[in-house]
């Protein structure tokens, strides 16, 4: 450490009373402290606020002193900042959490200080959105979770074994509208090479209009919309043998693999697990990342040890074009369309209120720190971020 003290040295707790005070400080559920050295300003929080969770990020791991809920910088015995954000803060409001540099800390370790910063903000985003979406679907995913799980009842889990250990890989395929220059080296892998294909259901309209037909389709839009993304196929059900179903004593009885992925706390695993015991149903526990994308890609790492060539990841609109066409909101927006409201004024109108949103530049920051879980395992095709090809 350099000279710059990080305390007073004739009263640290009363420096640390006096920061507190000078913050506007609601009493957050969650108060997270970027190196507070000494852990006074811990204290004098703790004794405040003893119902609310204190986390401390340490840029120098001489004050790491191994308490709970304590993380530091170049200490090669933890984990990663972002897994030990994940492990320590769920979901929750971003209102909730109360980001607080020590700033006597920033003098010394300026550098360290904004890499963690930049680390625990994006972190945050993320799990806010995360928050929001979960507000919104939660009562849907639940009443969809008590209308179909018992029509799994006639699913075979073994029917999923030949997508499972694959060697030769996976195209995993989302919805961005760079999907379509992809094209080519998809039909060139799924085609020719036999490469199986999983693909978020928002791009199914794209993908059966080319004759193209996953194997594997991932869902996990809540709303009554969400059955928009599969009427191409459903118009095509017979040629693509994709999903068969048919009537039998008032039940439905799904012909084709099924595979429920849960995501946290919308199904509750132990009633997947009871289902799985019985073998009727696979399922799939998957993190929430806040877009259906990144769930494919941990969807195909349980999958494939292989590599994962993926498509359509571009996080990012073309002129006013937010995903790849067609699209299936595209004939629900074009419903709505008159000469007062014209087509193109309502997607343009519908591309500035994502990007004001910021969804996408979200997603993309994560994917950016997040890569290394993937540990180089994927090949990039065609119209995807640049971060991809980094």
């Amino acid at each position: 450490m350099q000279n710059n003290s990080l305390h007073s040295s004739y009263n640290p707790l009363k420096e640390a009373e006096r920061f507190l005070a000078s913050l506007n400080v609601q009493g957050e559920k969650v108060f997270i402290l970027v190196e507070p050295g000494e852990n006074y300003l811990y204290e004098i929080l703790h004794k405040s606020y003893p119902l609310s969770k204190i986390i401390t990020l340490h840029a120098d791991p001489v004050y790491h002193k191994g308490k709970e809920n304590e993380w530091s910088l170049n200490n090669h015995e933890q984990i990663t900042l972002q897994s030990f954000l994940e492990h320590s803060i769920p979901d929750m409001a971003a209102s909730d959490i109360r980001l607080i540099e020590w700033l006597p800390a920033l003098k010394v370790y300026s550098t360290e200080i904004l890499s963690i910063t930049e680390t625990t903000v994006q972190y945050i985003k993320r799990i806010d959105a995360n928050y929001r979406t979960e507000k919104a679907f939660s009562k849907r995913w639940e009443a969809n979770r008590k209308r179909n799980l018992p029509f799994c009842n006639a699913v075979n889990k073994s029917s999923l074994a030949n997508y499972y250990n694959n060697p030769n890989g996976l195209i995993v395929c989302a919805a961005g509208p760079q999907l379509e220059l992809a094209l080519p080296d998809i039909q060139k892998l799924h085609e020719k090479e036999g490469i199986a294909l999983l693909a978020v259901s928002s791009a199914l309209p794209f993908l059966v209009q080319q004759s193209i037909y996953p194997e594997i389709i991932l869902t996990t839009d809540g709303g009554f919309w969400a059955n928009l993304h599969m009427a191409e196929l459903y118009r095509e059900i017979a040629h693509a043998k994709a999903q068969r179903c048919k009537e039998e004593k008032g039940a439905r009885h799904l012909f084709c693999p099924l595979l429920v992925a849960t995501l946290h706390a919308t199904i509750p695993t132990q009633v997947l697990e009871m289902a799985a015991g019985e073998g009727c149903l696979a399922f799939a526990d998957l993190p929430m990342r806040g877009t259906v994308a990144a769930s494919a890609l941990d969807l195909a790492m349980q999958f494939t040890d292989g590599s994962i060539y993926i498509a359509g990841f571009s996080f990012e609109n073309e002129d006013i074009k937010t995903h790849c066409s067609p699209y299936a909101f595209e004939s629900y927006i074009r419903k709505g369309c008159n000469r007062l409201k014209p087509y193109y004024s309502e997607m343009y109108t519908r591309t500035e209120a994502i990007n004001a949103g910021n969804s996408l530049s979200v997603y993309a920051e994560w994917f950016a720190s997040h890569l290394g879980l993937y540990q180089g395992r994927i090949v990039s095709l065609p119209g995807n971020n640049a971060l991809f090809s980094k």
